[in-house]
């Protein structure tokens, strides 16, 4: 049964990831479970850290400065990075 209007099921729906369509990612053993964290400052989607680096390093577009990977969102095509490290 989900929550309904405004609820908790609606909430974690609006966090999925923008690339892998899941909430959280299970962490290695011991560590937390990875919630989206990185937004995409043009529509606001949200991206798992690890997520948006495989897909960034996948795109021949982006560019990698320093400890940031720099790139296009897969939405809004606005700029996006997240730190490789």
């Amino acid at each position: 049964a989900g929550a309904g209007a405004g609820g908790v099921d609606e909430d974690k729906d609006a966090m999925l990831c923008g690339i892998c369509y899941g909430y959280s990612l299970e962490g290695e053993e011991g560590a937390p479970a990875e919630l989206p964290d990185v937004f995409c400052p043009g529509c606001s989607k949200p991206f798992h850290v690890s997520c948006l680096k495989e897909w960034l390093r996948g795109d021949r577009e982006s560019s990698v400065s320093f400890d940031r990977i720099y790139g296009a969102c897969i939405y809004c095509q606005g700029k996006i990075s997240v730190k490789v490290s």
